[in-house]
């Protein structure tokens, strides 16, 4: 489950963000608008929807992700197909509310070979990112998703807003020539 938090009342876990929540994705052919990452009203409506389960995005060239794909993005993220490019923009709207109750928020994810995640626009996890990514950035190294990983973002809370939010994810692959990506 992609984002979820704990408050105090006997350690109730909830789910802000399950792992099959709807997605808005786009692998980006130039530069876009810097909101994509931090208004949730920002218009979307032009990207894929991702729905249903299990809920990746990703490819799978040989055999290892495709049971965990929903929306395939190879065409758009690999050599065979027209134009690639590396980078894959993920944005997931959610509401909350009785924020003040939260104690502690973990980021859950699945990814190969580098993300930034964002709440609200804020960074909260990375891994395997450039340090300026780019519309095209690609992942500084290699990893593969043999797991979810938990990052915890509980210093990030205060980034929550009662009402609309927004996780947005700036998947990255190490290369047009992967044979897989995943997040």
């Amino acid at each position: 489950d992609p984002l979820q938090i704990e408050t105090p009342e006997q350690d109730i876990k909830i789910i802000l963000v399950a792992e099959n929540t709807n997605k808005r994705v786009i692998v980006p052919k130039s530069a876009v608008n810097s909101n994509w990452n931090k208004n949730p009203d920002f218009d979307d409506s032009s990207w894929i929807l991702c729905q249903g389960n299990p809920g990746g995005i990703g490819y799978e060239k040989s055999s290892g992700y495709e049971h965990l794909i929903s929306l395939d993005v190879g065409n758009d993220m690999h050599n065979d197909g027209g134009n690639p490019n590396p980078s894959c923009f993920i944005r997931v709207k959610f509401n909350t509310s009785g924020i003040s109750t939260f104690k502690q928020m973990m980021l859950n994810i699945r990814y190969d070979d580098g993300f930034i995640a964002y709440l609200n626009g804020e960074k909260i996890a990375e891994a395997n990112a450039p340090e300026s990514p780019r519309w095209n950035s690609s992942a500084n190294g290699n990893h593969e998703a043999t797991a979810i990983e938990t990052f915890d973002v509980s210093d990030y809370i205060s980034y929550l807003s009662d009402g609309s939010n927004l996780l947005a994810i700036h998947g990255m692959n190490v290369n047009t020539s992967s044979s897989d990506f995943i997040i």
